[in-house]
């Protein structure tokens, strides 16, 4: 019935709209306790996780209600819509998730990392997703280092890594530690360290994607509850947003939403003040970027401290955990032990510091004037 259908699909719309807009303004930008250069909560949750989910209660464990499929593409439009009217999202963006939303629910390639509004800016690994087989989706994945949200699967750059270590090591702290476990010792076993790319050298983060891609559902959640098991038995802090089970129903803001606008804007920014380097200064495209970003070298300086600071924080966390290394590589199994500990101890203190580094970037880049694009993450 397609009057029914239209009226049900307008009005998932309509309560996303509302839902969102009450959202937004109950934890206003404006609110006496939070300062013009913090970000509002709701737009520091995973952009997919407010396309599948009803938010009614923001960085909370059982603040969503999830959406059946299909049906959440109307409810993700309102949603996304109320981002632009209430928030600071520009209307380009907003136009885009609603057509990625809509795609990823509609159509038969939906999921394989196809995205339809890059296919003018990335016509090959666009193409490559679009008619690659489905049981090839994960491998093409790897090649391009992007999983199906469009996010990188390893880093793109290693700070505080020196070149020539193995690939054991190029991983994000988030990979599973029985994956990593389990590479370390196969390398090693076959004549490899994490100095060198000898013997059977892989990198944890392909194990993570490939069993996430292969293995039964079940068997995938049971794989991350084991390695939770091991984080906690060894101290790690596991992130709110990694609980298990309960994430269906959860509505966190992602941990690393600062860290992913620091990416946006340090991409957008240096760029401008590279262009900016080489064109003269009367060119009227000059004068276009100095009228546009007059907060560019605000926002310049500000990724130039960040990143002084966390190539500090982790060339120092590499050593601590190199110790750790050479000490059980010599046969010094007690001392190894102990700066284990030490180790995890350190990335924890790291893993807070590197929050709050990327947080205090986050507030120079609004008062830069770059707060559409610190908001604009998928």
């Amino acid at each position: 019935n397609p009057q029914r259908f239209a009226t049900i699909a307008g009005g998932l719309s309509a309560l996303g709209f509302f839902v969102s807009m009450m959202t937004r303004l109950g934890g206003g930008d404006d609110d006496d306790k939070k300062k013009k250069e913090d970000v509002n909560t709701l737009d520091k949750i995973p952009t997919y996780k407010r396309a599948t989910a009803l938010v009614f209660s923001p960085d909370t464990r059982w603040g969503a209600i999830p959406i059946a499929y299909g049906w959440n593409a109307f409810y993700a439009a309102g949603v996304f819509a109320a981002d632009t009217v209430y928030g600071k999202t520009p209307l380009s963006v907003t136009l885009k998730r609603i057509t990625h939303t809509a795609f990823e629910a509609f159509s038969p390639v939906g999921g394989s990392g196809f995205d339809l509004t890059k296919v003018a800016s990335d016509p090959g690994r666009q193409a490559a997703a679009l008619v690659a087989p489905t049981i090839l989706m994960p491998l093409l994945q790897w090649y391009t280092n992007t999983n199906r949200f469009g996010s990188p699967i390893t880093p793109d750059s290693l700070q505080g890594k020196r070149e020539g270590y193995s690939d054991t090591t190029k991983a994000f702290g988030s990979v599973n530690p029985i994956s990593k476990d389990f590479a370390v010792w196969l390398q090693q076993s076959t004549g490899g360290s994490r100095a060198n790319k000898e013997g059977i050298d892989i990198n944890p983060a392909l194990m993570d994607h490939l069993i996430q891609a292969y293995t039964p559902g079940l068997a995938n959640e049971l794989y991350k509850v084991a390695g939770n098991e091991v984080r906690t038995a060894r101290g790690v802090t596991i992130p709110r947003e990694k609980e298990l089970l309960a994430d269906r129903f959860s509505a966190y803001a992602s941990d690393s939403s600062d860290a992913q606008a620091f990416r946006r804007v340090s991409e957008k920014a240096g760029g401008l003040f590279e262009e900016l380097k080489i064109t003269p200064p009367s060119d009227p495209r000059a004068v276009q970027i100095k009228k546009e970003y007059p907060g560019l070298a605000l926002a310049m300086n500000a990724i130039q401290i960040t990143n002084k600071g966390l190539d500090t924080l982790r060339s120092d966390a590499a050593k601590v955990e190199l110790d750790a290394y050479q000490y059980r590589h010599a046969g010094k199994i007690a001392e190894a032990d102990a700066k284990d500990k030490a180790v995890v101890k350190f990335k924890n203190e790291e893993k807070a510091a590197e929050k709050r580094i990327y947080g205090l970037a986050t507030k120079a880049f609004i008062r830069a004037g770059f707060e559409p694009l610190v908001v604009s993450g998928d």
